[in-house]
C-alpha cells in the first residue's frame, strides 16, 4: 500500500469532492481519510500515484505528499531518525511546515537539525515560512526546496515529504495573459472552473471503464463534451479543454461569445495539448440554447449562471448601481433567478444525453443576518428531471455577499 497527504485549497469540501472524483474517474483502488487539519486528507492506493500528472489535473489540491512515517516526538534529531526510514540522503536545501492548531517551534527544530547533520559532515540549509507555519508552495518549486510536513493526527504527528506543488504560475498565466480579462464581472476563478469541470467528468456515470482505466497523461476525458451557456468569458471552457474533453459555449451577449473565442483561440496556442479538442461558439440565451443544439447530445452542462448584478458593501450596507440594497430586493432578485435557473434546466434536459449532469454554481445571499437561496430549483429539480448527485458544496471568500452553492444534478432518463 501507498500511502499520501493531499493539502487541498481553502474551500475544503469542494477540493475533497474533486480529489475523490479524479481519483475514480482514474481507476485508483483507493480510501481516504480526513485529519484534524480540515486541509489535510490522507489517501492511500494499491499502486503509487502519479504525482506529477495529477497536480496538474486537480484544481483544489495544492501540495501532494508521501508519507514517511507517524511519530509521537518532534524532538530534532529524532525527526532525522524518522526521515531517514525513507530518506537514504539529506537533502541539499529542506523546509519545514506544518499543520496543527499547536504553533510548533519550527525555526528552532530546523537550526538543531542542520547542527547535527553538519557534526555528520552532512552540508545543507533551511527554508521556513515567512508567515504562519507553511512554506508557499511558490518557495518549494523555485527554490527547489525538499519540504517535510508535519501533521497533526489525534495525539500523535504524521511525518510526509512533499512530492509535487500546484504551479501558481501557470494557473496565473491562464487567469491574467490572456486577452480578454474582466474582474467586474465576477469571474469564476480558473481553479474553481477546473473543480466544477472535473467533478462533472467523474459524475458521468456512463463513461467506459476503457476510458476510466487510461493513463492520466493520456486524457482520460477523451470524448466528451461539455457545454457552457454562460461562457462569459471562457474560463469553464479553458479548463475544460485543458482536461481533454470538446466544448460548446454559448452567451447571450455577442461580445462576450467574442471574447470567450478568443481567449479560446489565445488558449490553443499556449497550449498545444488543447489543439485538436472541438470548440463551439454559440449567441444564445441559456433558456433556449437547445434551439441550436442536437438533442441528446451533450455529456454535461458545467457553468456559473448570471447571479444578479454585483454587490458594493459600504460599511454595514449593500449597494447595486449605487442603489442601497434592501431585503425584500434581495427577495424579488431570487424569485427572478430561479424562474431563469428553473427555464434552463427545462431547456438543458434536451440537449442532455441520457444520464448526462449539470454542474453549477447556485447563489446564497446574505444581508441583514438574513440568508437567501434559490431554494426552489433544488425542491422542482425532479419535477424537471433530475436528481441531485452532490451538494451543496460552498465556494465564498470569507466576507462575500453571494457565496457560490456547488450542485450536481443527474437526468432522469425515460427511455
Amino acid at each position: 500500500m501507498h500511502d499520501y497527504i493531499f493539502i487541498l485549497g481553502n474551500a475544503h469540501d469542494l477540493c475533497r469532492e474533486e480529489l475523490v472524483g479524479v481519483l475514480k474517474t482514474l481507476g485508483f483502488d483507493f480510501s481516504i481519510q480526513k485529519l484534524y487539519p480540515p486541509q489535510c486528507v490522507q489517501v492511500t492506493v494499491t499502486q503509487p500515484l502519479p504525482e506529477e500528472a495529477l497536480i496538474e489535473r486537480l484544481g483544489g489540491t495544492v501540495k501532494i505528499a508521501e508519507i514517511i512515517a507517524p511519530t509521537s516526538s518532534l524532538d530534532p534529531q529524532d525527526l532525522i531518525a524518522t526521515i531517514r526510514k525513507k530518506r537514504t540522503t539529506w537533502p541539499k536545501t529542506f523546509g519545514l511546515s506544518a499543520f496543527t492548531d499547536k504553533k510548533l517551534p519550527l525555526p528552532k527544530i530546523a537550526a538543531v537539525q542542520k547542527k547535527v547533520l553538519e557534526a555528520e559532515g552532512v552540508a545543507t540549509r533551511y527554508v521556513l515560512p515567512r508567515e504562519g507555519q507553511e512554506l508557499r508552495s511558490i518557495v518549494v518549486q523555485k527554490q527547489a526546496v525538499t519540504e517535510f510536513l508535519i501533521i497533526e493526527n489525534n495525539a500523535d504527528f504524521i511525518i510526509a515529504e512533499t512530492k509535487e506543488v500546484q504551479n501558481s504560475e501557470d494557473w496565473g498565466k491562464r487567469d491574467y495573459d490572456r486577452p480578454f480579462v474582466d474582474p467586474g464581472i465576477g469571474m469564476l476563478p480558473p481553479k474553481v472552473a477546473r473543480m466544477l469541470v472535473n467533478i462533472a467528468v467523474a459524475a458521468i456515470s456512463y463513461q467506459s471503464s476503457a476510458i476510466r482505466q487510461e493513463k492520466l497523461g493520456q486524457n482520460s476525458s477523451k470524448g466528451f463534451t461539455i457545454l457552457d451557456p454562460f461562457c462569459g468569458m471562457g474560463t469553464v471552457v479553458a479548463e475544460a479543454l485543458m482536461i481533454g474533453t470538446h466544448v460548446v459555449a454559448s452567451d447571450i451577449a455577442a461580445e462576450m461569445v467574442n471574447k470567450s473565442r478568443k481567449n479560446i483561440e489565445w488558449l490553443k496556442s499556449a497550449y498545444p495539448k488543447t489543439q485538436d479538442l472541438e470548440s463551439r461558439f454559440l449567441v444564445s440565451d441559456a433558456v433556449h440554447v437547445s434551439d441550436q443544439l442536437k438533442k441528446n447530445t451533450m455529456d454535461a452542462v458545467v457553468t456559473e449562471p448570471f447571479m444578479g448584478a454585483l454587490f458594493e458593501k459600504k460599511g454595514a450596507q449593500l449597494y447595486q448601481k449605487n442603489k442601497l440594497v434592501t431585503l425584500s430586493h434581495i427577495k424579488n432578485t431570487i424569485k427572478g433567478l430561479e424562474k431563469l435557473f428553473i427555464g434552463c434546466f427545462k431547456n438543458w434536459y434536451q440537449v442532455l444525453k441520457p444520464e448526462g449532469v449539470i454542474v453549477i454554481t447556485l447563489p446564497e445571499i446574505t444581508i441583514a443576518h438574513h440568508t437567501i437561496f434559490v431554494k426552489s430549483v433544488i425542491d422542482n429539480c425532479e419535477k424537471l428531471g433530475y436528481t441531485p448527485v452532490i451538494g451543496p458544496l460552498t465556494y465564498a471568500r470569507p466576507e462575500a455577499v453571494v457565496r457560490r452553492q456547488v450542485y450536481v444534478f443527474k437526468k432522469i432518463f425515460n427511455s
